[in-house]
């Protein structure tokens, strides 16, 4: 069974709270069984492994109650965990002007958050790279739009600007893998590229 960190079943939760009220998180949270209401609210611990089935129905009651607007909430929610480990405990990976170091450190940084899969990294041009993530037993759309925001953010916390990431194959969409195409413009030590 796949699992995930509690750390991003807490940032979903709180972050729906803080962007849309507790009284929109009480309707995402209607309809989940007593235990696992519990859990979300109050018994998550980041660094515990939680089923990613708990995550994934997390995901999709988001989606129920937030409709199209909770899409973009996994691109913020991305974002939101790459500020905030990234400029913490994993500030080792970040690069002023070197995209590439973070990139290329992907398997690594994808064990941290997962227990089954891996990822790898492709350099394909002086601004651009592949990552792909392959063996997982956790994916779902949800998730792949959280990647995106953590790795668009990634890109520019070491000085990319104008990040595009496109994502053409995705377990979710029934692929064999989910692969991220990643590019960038670099800013100058002026600011100017």
């Amino acid at each position: 069974m796949a699992n995930v960190k509690g750390s991003v079943l807490r940032s979903r939760v709180d972050f729906v709270e803080k962007k849309f009220g507790r009284e929109q998180l009480d309707q995402v949270l209607g309809s989940f069984s007593k235990k696992d209401r519990y859990t979300l609210e109050r018994g998550l611990l980041p660094a515990q492994w939680y089923p990613f089935a708990l995550g994934e129905r997390l995901e999709k009651a988001i989606l129920q109650v937030l409709g199209e607007e909770g899409r973009s909430i996994f691109m913020e929610l991305g974002r939101r965990s790459a500020t905030y480990n990234l400029a913490g405990v994993h500030k080792v990976f970040v690069r002023a002007g070197d995209p590439h170091h973070l990139l290329s450190r992907a398997p690594a940084i994808y064990q941290l958050y997962y227990d089954t899969g891996s990822r790898t990294y492709e350099k394909t041009g002086e601004n651009s790279c592949r990552l792909i993530t392959s063996n997982s037993e956790a994916f779902s759309d949800g998730d792949c739009l959280t990647v995106m925001g953590w790795h668009e953010r990634a890109v520019e916390m070491c000085a990319g600007r104008d990040v595009s990431i496109q994502h053409p194959r995705c377990r979710a969409r029934g692929d064999a893998v989910c692969e991220y195409l990643i590019s960038w413009n670099l800013e100058s030590i002026e600011g100017d590229t």
